[in-house]
């Protein structure tokens, strides 16, 4: 009886895992496969990973990729990591690092774009990447603030262009959230 009881236990507890990836781990929602998906052009992309609009495509997120359609979270299956890219800062169901949140953007940024990636919620990278023109007094003005706020920080300068590609990122660990995990 004792054997079959334990039996009984590990087959609900394997499929409550099971049904876990088919949730989204911020809020919990099914998700779907992004295959199934189609990029509403007429409204703001609801995850510029899996839709970035560009001429190329995303060719990343094939079958076996699933995306929370509460949220726009979205599961990418060959490197099994969850990402969100998006334009507006305030629409993150799992708020953005305060130091990227207000990270400094030039007067005229050339379209921000926010990030979160992570493969649990325990470990979660917030980003921001934008081009903008390639001001010394900016740049030194993003360098400190990255300094200060240790935020790692990336340019790439276009000499050719005079414009900057920037990436800011930081990486958060929170134990609390560590037990919600993607698939």
């Amino acid at each position: 009886m004792k054997s079959i009881i334990a039996i009984f236990l590990v087959i609900v507890h394997w499929a409550s895992l099971a049904h876990a990836d088919d949730r989204c781990p911020v809020c919990h929602e099914p998700v779907v496969d992004v295959t199934t998906q189609v990029d509403d052009r007429s409204k703001p992309s609801k995850n510029i990973a899996v839709w970035n609009r560009s001429m190329c495509g995303n060719k990343f997120f094939e079958a076996g990729s699933t995306i929370c359609l509460n949220d726009g979270y979205a599961y990418e299956a060959k490197i099994k990591r969850w990402q969100l890219w998006i334009a507006d800062r305030d629409s993150f169901k799992h708020s953005l690092d305060r130091r990227i949140y207000g990270f400094p953007l030039p007067d005229k940024n050339q379209h921000a774009v926010y990030t979160q990636e992570f493969v649990t919620l325990g470990s979660v990278t917030h980003g921001l990447v934008f081009r903008t023109v390639n001001d010394k007094a900016y740049l030194a003005k993003i360098r400190q603030y990255s300094k200060t706020q240790s935020v790692h920080l990336y340019i790439e300068l276009d000499k050719e262009h005079g414009e900057a590609f920037i990436t800011a990122s930081i990486t958060t660990k929170t134990e609390q959230a560590a037990s919600l995990n993607g698939p």
